[in-house]
């Protein structure tokens, strides 16, 4: 268990049972489920693409792309259609670079972690200490909503079942 984690857990149990909910929540243990929004047509996200988009809120930059192979969260006949914030865990930079080819996105640019997006969006190079914040996501009519996030993205604190700004 990392030490963040084990801290934040330590310090939810010691709060009591309805804090250790929203904790659970924080951390990234559990999705947290928002107002579904469509964000682009699955015609649009061929293999190798990257549509930006904003969510659940309009400071939360994110993008869908089609890893061409099976991902953990992934959508679509092939389960390789998946969503991540672009912020990085370890200090909230925006990362830019996606290589949907093999996988990843970073480095980051201020210490340059760098994400398997098959896997969760764990993190295999770098400072971060947590995945990126993926988004869960549903097909519907050919059109790919987002429905919810596993983690909350970075600068955010937990209000009313998601997160506002710090």
């Amino acid at each position: 268990m990392a030490r963040r984690r084990f801290i934040r857990t330590v310090a939810a149990a010691g709060a009591g049972g309805a804090l250790v909910a929203e904790a659970k929540v924080a951390r990234g243990d559990e999705s947290c489920d928002l107002e579904a929004v469509a964000i682009a047509e699955l015609s649009d996200v061929g293999l190798g693409n990257v549509v930006d988009f904003e969510y659940p809120i309009g400071s939360d930059s994110a993008f869908i792309a089609r890893l061409g192979r099976p991902a953990l969260g992934g959508v679509g006949e092939d389960g390789d259609i998946v969503a991540f914030h672009r912020a990085c865990p370890h200090m909230g930079c925006r990362i830019e670079e996606v290589n949907v080819q093999d996988g990843f996105l970073g480095p980051c640019g201020c210490h340059r972690s760098q994400f398997d997006l098959s896997r969760g969006g764990i993190q295999v190079v770098g400072r971060a200490s947590q995945n990126l914040v993926q988004i869960d996501l549903e097909i519907i009519d050919g059109t790919i909503y987002a429905v919810g996030v596993q983690g909350l993205p970075y600068g955010q604190a937990l209000t009313q079942g998601y997160a506002g700004e710090l």
